[in-house]
């Protein structure tokens, strides 16, 4: 087993339980409400300008939109889930991850 930069899920501990639910109502998506694209390019170019690290090169948003979008009678849409974007609505307590990951019987390498 090999883990980068991280042991698993993200754990929470009961104090700020309440808050991620109310965040992750707050950001559900909403209904189909799906943004559509007339043209790969028109897609590339919204993806180089609004993006969730900042800008992005044209070139490397092309690439992305050739991989993560599709064609519909309407032009193109992303073929991911918008409900992955969404904050977690329950995350493992602490205690679960501990036992978890004391339960893994494979070498292991944490890079």
């Amino acid at each position: 087993l090999i883990v980068i930069e991280a042991l698993g899920w993200m754990s929470q501990d009961s104090k700020g339980e309440l808050e991620m639910q109310r965040k992750a109502i707050a950001e559900a998506p909403k209904g189909k409400n799906i943004q559509k694209y007339p043209s790969l390019e028109a897609a590339a170019e919204r993806r180089a300008t609004m993006n969730m690290v900042g800008t992005l090169p044209l070139d490397a948003a092309k690439v992305l939109v050739q991989r993560g979008t599709k064609q519909t009678e309407d032009g193109f849409v992303w073929s991911s889930d918008p409900a992955c974007l969404a904050s977690f609505r329950e995350a493992p307590r602490e205690e679960f991850m501990q036992e978890m990951l004391s339960q893994i019987k494979c070498p292991t390498l944490l890079v």
